[in-house]
């Protein structure tokens, strides 16, 4: 068991001169910019108002000594921007759209006229990002939802950022290692080259990485996602870690109700015959949700209209999937002793002696018609003999003499939860609840020789941002973060101990080890047990504080942060701990030195070697 706590702090002050670069480590962005008069002079003291357009809820600046503006912390949405003057006409641009963790420029042109007139603006939108270094790429809700997701995981889209490769290989790309939903083709993604655990996730600022291999820890719903960006390149030093940044912004509620329902079917009817057994694999899969979000209303009691808002999310998955496979087998009469029907002579490894040519090493007496007498069994091996399959299928040995099929089911359960609270025009409030659950049992047609994959998490996220004045502004975050996976025998946990019933001694009593051991058969038969290194555990709790106080004095800003992440990190690797059963087929061999390849001349039989409880190499479990 491996125990770990890191402690994570990084403290950043930015002092940018000559143009307001403003971030946001949450998904939050910031509108900045300009108020001239017709002759392009700078107009001081001008009442910027900022409204979202989904809930009508505002923030206001007053413009600076250069005529400048910044309002921060606003969520993804529409927004109204308005510019009010005594001695000028109102300008307004009616509808600006605000991406995930941008710096979205609107400058404001003012006529002279009374203040009851109002000059609409129109906003181009902005080819180039001029108020911030920051490279990368939005992805938006609509391409979210359109473009085709194996398995509605939004991570699939990170591929279409340039700079973005597939990594090959490496334990962080197995999806036995760790679950991506119904996404069955997920593989991490490097960035700019770098690692693919080097890619940090935050979740509406809160991170979202697990601990081990930093894999994104909660799969969102599509659905729940407003937007996300990709940042690869000269993003803020608030960040702090990784070399990418993927910045999700979750859908918050509106002053509308709204909501989805949806159901994605996929199934065998299309599916070709298996051209070995002429049969079709059987699959079934569904994936369904729905979402509803609005003000929070409470008959009598509240109306959270333009002041409380909420969104919540469900999506279900479950897939069926069939297959068929062969196995070779030990027969009725090989289970006692005899193996008659084995192409090759057995011999008795007990009746070795010398051989004077000195090639082979040593001359055995055959077994008499084949058969090895049941007084020599190990009774280790006959407590094993009835966990073997009969054989179903009729083939001269050597053969896959069994044949069985057999059924792989996948379950998730995800749900998110958001809540937005305005208290005043000075402090608002979010929270964020996601919940994860997977289990994906991976059975095997020999009995008892499968495994089960349980993967849970759970994130929670509550941001606090209070306006101190027009040119301050401070936000406070707490997040926390829990992952657990379990990769064990199918058997674990069960109420019987395989491997004590079977009479082996000296292995952890811990009923994640209620299991067989893993036993080899050489000279072609199946193996008997589950020869993974499980049980496989691995607990992380990430403890996520955040504060950043950001100040404008003229063109001037200051920003100072702190980011304190306390990671707590459990894992338990089994790494074969029931133990490892070879049986070769040497000691039944006429010469145990030759490649025991199954029915070739000289050679013996794995399985009656188990029989005589004869071990190849050096067994992790005692007998």
């Amino acid at each position: 068991m491996l125990k770990s706590v890191r402690v994570f702090c990084t403290l950043c002050i930015a002092l940018i001169w000559c143009t307001a670069d403003l971030f946001a480590q949450s998904s939050r962005g910031s509108i900045v910019g300009n108020v001239r008069d017709p002759n392009g002079g700078a107009i001081p003291g001008t009442r910027i108002t900022v409204t979202n357009s989904e809930t009508h809820i505002s923030s206001v600046y007053e413009t600076d000594s250069t005529g400048d503006y910044y309002v921060t912390s606003l969520i993804p949405g529409h927004y109204r921007v308005e510019a009010e003057k005594q001695g000028f006409a109102k300008s307004a641009v009616e509808s600006v759209t605000l991406q995930v963790n941008q710096t979205l420029r609107i400058d404001l042109p003012m006529r002279l006229g009374p203040v009851t007139q109002q000059v609409q603006v129109n906003a181009n939108a902005q080819m180039v990002q001029t108020d911030t270094s920051t490279l990368g790429q939005v992805i938006t809700s609509q391409q979210l939802t359109e473009l085709p997701l194996n398995g509605r995981d939004f991570t699939s889209l990170i591929r279409l950022n340039t700079d973005s490769t597939e990594a090959q290989g490496g334990i962080t790309t197995a999806s036995t290692i760790r679950r991506h939903g119904l996404n069955d083709s997920f593989r991490m993604v490097s960035i700019n080259g770098s690692r693919p655990a080097s890619i940090s996730f935050l979740i509406d600022g809160v991170t979202a990485n697990e601990g081990l291999f930093q894999t994104p820890t909660s799969i969102p719903p599509i659905d729940a996602i407003q937007e996300f960006q990709l940042q690869n390149g000269l993003y803020s030093a608030e960040f702090g870690m990784g070399a990418a940044q993927v910045n999700i912004a979750m859908r918050a509620g509106t002053n509308s109700a709204h909501g989805s329902l949806w159901e994605f079917l996929r199934n065998d009817a299309l599916e070709k015959m298996n051209p070995r057994f002429h049969i079709k694999n059987p699959l079934k899969q569904n994936q369904f949700g729905g979402t509803f979000g609005g003000p929070l209303l409470i008959p009598r009691v509240y109306s959270g209209t333009d002041r409380t808002f909420f969104f919540v999310s469900y999506q279900g998955g479950r897939r069926r999937t069939g297959s068929v496979g062969q196995a070779q087998v030990p027969t009725a009469q090989e289970r006692n002793g005899d193996f008659s029907d084995w192409p090759v002579q057995l011999y008795n490894p007990l009746s070795g002696v010398p051989n004077p040519s000195g090639s082979p090493a040593v001359i055995r007496q055959p077994f008499a018609s084949n058969q090895i007498p049941v007084q020599m069994f190990a009774s280790q091996s006959v407590n094993l003999l009835k966990y073997f399959p009969a054989p179903n299928v009729s083939c001269a040995l050597p053969c896959n003499n069994y044949r069985g099929s057999v059924v792989s089911s996948i379950t998730v359960d995800n749900v998110s939860v958001r809540v937005d609270h305005n208290l005043s025009m000075q402090d608002h409030l979010s929270g964020d609840f996601l919940f994860q659950n997977e289990n994906a049992p991976n059975p095997s047609i020999v009995p008892l020789s499968g495994n089960t994959v349980m993967q849970n998490s759970r994130l929670a996220g509550l941001q606090w941002t209070h306006i101190l004045s027009p040119r301050t502004i401070n936000e406070a975050r707490f997040g926390f973060n829990h992952f657990y996976f379990l990769q064990d025998f199918e058997t674990a946990f069960g109420s019987t101990n395989y491997w004590q019933q079977i009479g082996l001694n000296n292995l952890d009593v811990n009923a994640a080890y209620y299991a067989l051991p893993t036993v080899s058969l050489g000279t072609g038969y199946t193996a008997l047990g589950f020869g993974g290194s499980v049980p496989f555990f691995n607990i992380s709790n990430i403890f996520h504080w955040v504060d950043n106080l950001t100040t404008t004095r003229g063109r001037n800003t200051v920003k100072v942060g702190i980011d304190i992440r306390r990671n707590q990190n459990m894992n338990e690797n089994g790494f074969g701990g029931n133990g490892f059963l070879s049986f070769t087929g040497q000691y039944t061999a006429q010469d145990p030195s030759v490649p025991q390849k199954a029915g070739q001349p000289g050679t013996g039989n794995g399985f009656a070697d188990m029989l005589l409880g004869y071990l190849s190499g050096s067994p992790a479990a005692a007998v």
